[in-house]
């Protein structure tokens, strides 16, 4: 509901979800509320494209985080909605935002007029050397239809062997086929990902003209949300009472929570 009013405001003309057809009533009757242009798209099909119980959260309130064993499924579902959203005829731009990114109100027309024209090119986060997909701006173009098509074809192909995530996937295919030339990384001074909030944010005095704050390498939605209810008001007020919460808190999750899960990870294979 946070990331939902988050995208209202900033402008999404509509927003396309996909999620199991259990929860699309409550997520209808929320955005109907509260004027929230939605566009609901079911995940039942996932099943039947793996050709197995892939045990979709059938509840809201589950939360799947990135060491649970059903996240990889939940990842394949990111390529079904782009390729979905981009056959609506009245778009030939999709703007792929994952949960926990907050999209900075004050940016806004800065952001149409940068990254809006892309010239057919794809515009996606980095993390470091790699790309994230936690955000990805696709055109509607021939040659990105055929780099969605071997993407989903790559990571379903994964489910037979050892599951992999997105990203793994996204950056293998990028990375090993230079053919596809057209990918760009989107400046990591504006589309800050979770690992560099404290950097970009808790100690920098110049984040106004940030874009979005990606609250990956964080665990949990709690936590996240949490992070990123800070993450507003920082853009709001910039006290340096909320800067010294902010550090504490991703100094927690991700010095002390997260390596906590890496090693129960390792540990339990």
């Amino acid at each position: 509901r946070f990331h939902l009013r988050n995208l209202r405001d900033f402008g999404a003309s509509q927003i396309c979800i996909m999620s199991s057809l259990t929860n699309h009533e409550d997520i209808f009757l929320y955005s109907q509320k509260n004027s929230i242009p939605i566009c609901l798209h079911s995940a039942s099909s996932i099943n039947g494209l793996l050709g197995q119980n892939t045990n979709i959260p059938k509840s809201p309130l589950q939360d799947i985080n990135f060491f649970d064993s059903r996240f990889p499924v939940i990842n394949l579902m990111k390529w079904i909605l782009i390729i979905e959203a981009l056959t609506h005829s009245f778009y030939d731009l999709v703007i792929f935002s994952d949960m926990d990114v907050y999209w900075n109100m004050s940016t806004r027309e800065s952001f149409e007029s940068e990254f809006y024209h892309l010239n057919q090119r794809l515009r996606v986060q980095k993390d470091g050397v790699q790309f994230c997909t936690g955000i990805m701006i696709w055109s509607k173009t021939e040659a990105n239809e055929e780099l969605l098509k071997l993407i989903l074809s790559t990571h379903k192909e994964s489910f037979s062997k050892v599951p992999l995530m997105d990203q793994e996937v996204f950056n293998q295919i990028i990375i090993s086929d230079l053919s596809h030339n057209f990918v760009d990384g989107l400046p990591e001074d504006k589309f800050v990902i979770g690992r560099e909030i404290n950097q970009r944010l808790t100690f920098s005095t110049s984040s106004r003209e940030i874009v979005a704050v990606h609250a990956n390498y964080i665990v949990g939605q709690k936590a996240k949300l949490r992070l990123l209810k800070l993450v507003v008001k920082h853009f709001e007020r910039n006290f340096w009472s909320n800067r010294i919460r902010m550090l504490l808190l991703v100094t927690w999750e991700q010095s002390i929570r997260l390596p906590y899960f890496v090693l129960r990870k390792r540990l339990s294979r």
